[in-house]
């Protein structure tokens, strides 16, 4: 993904790029005598006055102004508020007579005035030829004009010399050229197919920034369009074409263009925030940033109210806060983990670099082309881009993984949603009742079988009514607040349910009866009879509104779970039973000695593993072998009524178990010793409760051993012999004592 979003930022700035540079270059002539002697050119001479000299003062000699050669084509000037440049051209025309047309660069120039001297005969005259001061279409070509033309007389011949009277402030690049109408159309169209691309781009990114902020408000998409917005409109200001559209003073006014670019700045910074998640990883920093934001905002707005500042240092001020603001706004993009950073980082480099090239053409120092002249303009736009495109780009496909790897699954037939909901009610039963506890496989089985009903029986409740199953009678309803309203039910209609489950196939019916609420309307009922054994019966009721009836289908499927559920049931019932008769001492029906070992070898992992007590007690009649000695009868009365007494005492948590022919083992987890003979006190206290029908004046009496498990065993060896030598103790003093080992000795 990072790889993919760096390549199509590559892409979009080798694209813009390459656009701007075939647009800048695009029909611009180059135009210079030297190709072609004798053909066309300009020879210059360059003098500065105060802005009260006119002319013919400096051409009768009453004003002394010193005008230089100009060696090359296209120069520099710094014009002050109170001065005005004179420019003598001597015209070097082809010798077949062509319209020509003489330009001046419009950035920077407040008005030029073209005049004619003729120093024909004793007598030099001054004859005004045109002025940009009034509007004339002459002065201007093309939709976007970047330069102030003059279409000269057909009258001028070779040699003739003008002088034009230029107004202007700030650094301003002069390219006075002389080249024929056609050569001037070209270059108007070059202008034009610069700009467009360049307005174009910026309200395409303003309208996609605007789409991107009403989709997703999280994105700040806001702030790259307000930077844009006040970014085009100081763009118009700058390039000379904003008095295109308006022509109020304000507009007109020379700082108002920096002013515009300067506050673009503010927004740029608070986009910058957002773009590389700089205010989430140091809100600290971002509130600086910040600040620096509104500081800028406030220092634009007193430069476009106020006339604090000359052009020129308007100019080299603007330079400067962008500087300062891309150079900031790099050192943020440090902060930004992600890849997107370095073509953030890239383009703002390019921009630095291109925002000092009109300065470097000031100095001559850089050709003037347009790229070198307003190529920032065109990075500017892409580092909006940028900021804009790649965020969009990376949720995009961010979103488009999330959908791979959720992909909706296809709409099931009706077959398949019955298979579905069949696999999974065969599923919850095998999983639930392997794990069920005795007396609970009955209750789950048919809790399943509602759940499972739900996606495939619509309804607006369902209920299993089961009586004498497994010994036991059930009411299961779904959902449980109706458990009172077919508790009414089977109150009022008992006999009716019952004749219904005894038939083969099930039926639907329609009745009102009492609720726990009062009468209830109407409702249809599918009564589906359960495969349970007399004396037994059971139905699945299904309810639905009495407007609606159940398809065969549905009846099938009725009856087909219903019948799997049962028969899980009786399964699992009958396995527990045959689980249960291995593991339990048919005598006493207490766990017998395998499954003993079984469960205290899990207490003592249980006991080492979470650090917790466990102590044992072994629990003997005494004379229990010379009483019964060839009475098994009796001995197995003795053993149940004294496992029934000892049920009725013990504590809940702990297990009893036969040890061999005459002992009781009871296992007690958490408890230490003391606790284990407290217990065994108990169970000496019970002991004339132990009665023998066949024997009623036989009296009875206990010995228990009792021990624990000491820390660091393993095994059951050691607590075993303990608790064997403590009851060996107890029977040695005589009836109902109890004696403790805890590590070996009494």
């Amino acid at each position: 993904m990072h790889k993919a979003r760096t390549f199509i930022c590559a892409l979009l700035l080798a694209g813009l790029s390459a656009g701007g540079v075939v647009s800048a270059q695009t029909a611009e002539p180059d135009v210079s005598p030297d190709q072609d002697p004798g053909k066309i050119g300009l020879e210059l001479s360059l003098g500065v006055s105060p802005a009260d000299i006119r002319l013919e003062d400096i051409v009768s000699g009453m004003e002394q102004v010193s005008l230089s050669p100009i060696v090359t084509d296209d120069f520099s000037i710094l014009g002050r508020a109170r001065e005005k440049q004179w420019l003598r051209m001597k015209l070097v025309l082809p010798a077949k007579p062509e319209p020509m047309a003489l330009s001046f660069d419009r950035q920077g120039v407040r008005s030029v005035t073209l005049y004619e001297v003729d120093k024909s005969g004793k007598k030099t005259s001054v004859i005004p030829l045109q002025s940009s001061r009034t509007p004339h279409l002459e002065n201007t070509r093309g939709q976007w004009p970047t330069r102030i033309v003059f279409m000269l007389p057909p009258a001028l011949g070779n040699g003739a010399v003008l002088y034009a009277e230029i107004e202007s402030l700030g650094y301003v690049h002069l390219s006075p050229t002389l080249m024929t109408s056609v050569a001037q159309d070209q270059l108007s169209s070059g202008d034009d197919s610069f700009f467009s691309f360049l307005y174009l781009s910026a309200l395409a990114l303003i309208c996609l920034a605007m789409f991107r902020q009403l989709r997703v408000a999280e994105s700040q998409a806001i702030l790259i369009s307000l930077t844009l917005l006040i970014g085009i409109f100081g763009f118009f200001g700058y390039n000379t074409h904003l008095p295109l559209f308006l022509k109020t003073e304000f507009i007109n006014k020379p700082s108002l263009p920096y002013a515009l670019l300067i506050m673009a700045a503010a927004p740029f910074l608070s986009a910058t925030n957002y773009f590389s998640g700089f205010h989430a990883r140091w809100p600290e920093g971002a509130m600086w940033v910040t600040r620096l934001a509104l500081g800028t905002l406030v220092f634009a707005i007193v430069i476009a109210m106020t006339n604090l500042f000359t052009v020129a240092n308007l100019q080299l001020m603007t330079a400067s806060i962008w500087t300062v603001c891309i150079g900031v706004a790099m050192c943020i993009y440090l902060f930004d983990v992600r890849s997107s950073r370095w073509s953030a980082l890239m383009t703002a480099a390019a921009l630095l670099a291109a925002l000092w090239a009109p300065s470097l053409v000031y100095k001559q120092s850089l050709a003037a082309t347009r790229m070198n002249l307003y190529g920032f303009q065109l990075i500017f736009l892409i580092l909006m881009a940028v900021y804009l495109l790649l965020p969009w780009l990376r949720a995009v496909l961010q979103d488009r993984g999330r959908k791979r790897r959720t992909v909706p699954a296809a709409e099931l037939t009706a077959d398949q949603k019955v298979a579905k909901a069949r696999a999974q009610l065969m599923a919850g039963l095998e999983s639930a009742l392997q794990n069920a506890n005795e007396g609970d496989v009955e209750w789950i089985a048919y809790r399943r079988l509602l759940e499972g009903l739900k996606p495939v029986l619509p309804q607006l409740a369902s209920a299993v009514i089961a009586k004498n199953y497994h010994n036991a009678d059930l009411l299961i309803v779904e959902p449980k607040s109706a458990t009172e309203r077919y508790a009414s039910l089977i109150s009022q209609r008992s006999n009716m349910l019952k004749n219904l489950s005894r038939m083969t196939a099930p039926q639907q019916i329609r009745l009102d009866f009492d609720g726990p609420e009062g009468p209830l309307q109407e409702v249809s009922l599918a009564v589906i009879p359960l495969p349970i054994a007399k004396p037994g019966w059971g139905a699945l009721i299904v309810e639905r509104s009495s407007d609606r009836n159940y398809s065969e289908l549905e009846m099938d499927i009725g009856a087909e779970f219903a019948a799997l559920a049962t028969t899980a049931g009786d399964d699992a019932a009958e396995a527990m039973l045959t689980r249960h008769a291995k593991e339990m001492d048919i005598e006493t029906g207490l766990y017998n000695r395998e499954k003993f070992d079984d469960i205290l070898k899990r207490l003592i992992d249980a006991a080492q593993l979470q650090q917790k007590l466990l102590s044992i007690m072994r629990v003997s009649i005494d004379n229990f072998a010379e009483n019964t000695a060839g009475k098994q009868a009796l001995k197995t009365e003795i053993l149940q009524s004294l496992v029934a007494a000892m049920n009725d005492e013990v504590d809940y948590g702990v297990t009893m178990a036969r040890f061999d022919d005459e002992d009781i083992v009871v296992l007690m987890p958490d408890r230490n010793i003391g606790q284990a003979r407290e217990q065994a006190q108990r169970l000496c206290n019970v002991a004339n409760r132990v009665k023998a029908a066949s024997a009623p004046t036989m009296k009875f009496t206990l010995s228990v051993g009792v021990s624990h498990l000491q820390p660091g065993e393993r095994n059951s060896k050691m607590m075993l012999e303990r608790t064997a030598s403590a009851l060996s103790k107890a029977r040695q003093y005589g009836g109902n004592q109890i004696q403790a080992i805890s590590s070996g000795t009494l």
